[in-house]
C-alpha cells in the first residue's frame, strides 16, 4: 500500500499491517478489522481520490465492546493518508446491517478533533427501491491545504443533490 507504515505503527495503539492491496490490525477483544483505499475510477474529483472502506473481517456481535483504541488506529490510518495535501478520501457508511447512520454519527464523532485542518461534508441519502427506502451515508474529506478543496466540496454537494433527486 502506498501509505508509510512505520509512520502508522509508530502511533498507532494497535500494530497494523500492510497487505499492499489493504491494511489489517487485530483488537484487544481479537476482533479483525480491515482497512483498504479504493482508487476512485470516475475521475469526478481527480486522480487522488481514494474510497475508504472499514469492514470487519469476520461477523462479530452486533454490538461490539467500546474501544478507543480502533478509533485511534484508523484515524492514526487516515493521518497518513492525508501525508499527500491533494488526496481525496470519500466514504460510504456499510448498509448491509442496517447501522449505517450509527457508523456515520460515530465517524463524525471521531473526525470532530480534525476540523481545524479539514474540510468535511456529508449527507443521508434516502432512496426508495422494490425493497422500501435505503439510506445512504456519505462524506468527502479534504485538506484545507488543498488547492482545490473548495471546488471538490461545491462537486460534492452537486453530486450529492443529484442523488436526491
Amino acid at each position: 500500500m502506498f501509505l508509510d507504515i512505520e509512520y502508522i505503527n509508530k502511533f498507532s495503539p494497535y500494530p497494523v499491517t500492510d497487505y499492499r492491496q489493504y491494511l489489517t490490525f487485530t483488537t484487544d477483544a481479537n476482533i479483525d478489522y480491515k482497512v483498504t483505499f479504493q482508487k476512485d475510477s470516475s475521475g469526478y474529483f481527480g486522480d487522488k481520490t481514494y474510497h475508504f472502506i472499514f469492514t470487519q473481517v469476520k461477523n462479530y456481535p452486533k454490538h461490539s465492546v467500546k474501544d478507543e483504541n480502533v478509533q485511534k488506529t484508523l484515524l492514526t490510518i487516515i493521518e497518513a493518508f492525508f501525508k499527500n495535501d491533494t488526496h481525496i478520501l470519500i466514504y460510504i457508511c456499510d448498509a448491509t446491517d442496517e447501522r449505517q447512520l450509527a457508523r456515520h454519527r460515530l465517524f463524525k464523532k471521531w473526525f470532530k478533533k480534525y476540523e481545524i485542518d479539514f474540510f468535511m461534508s456529508d449527507d443521508i441519502i434516502s432512496s426508495k427501491d422494490l425493497n422500501g427506502t435505503e439510506i445512504q451515508c456519505a462524506a468527502i474529506i479534504i485538506k484545507k491545504s488543498n488547492p482545490k478543496a473548495h471546488e471538490y466540496i461545491s462537486k460534492f454537494c452537486e453530486l450529492i443533490a443529484s442523488l436526491k433527486k
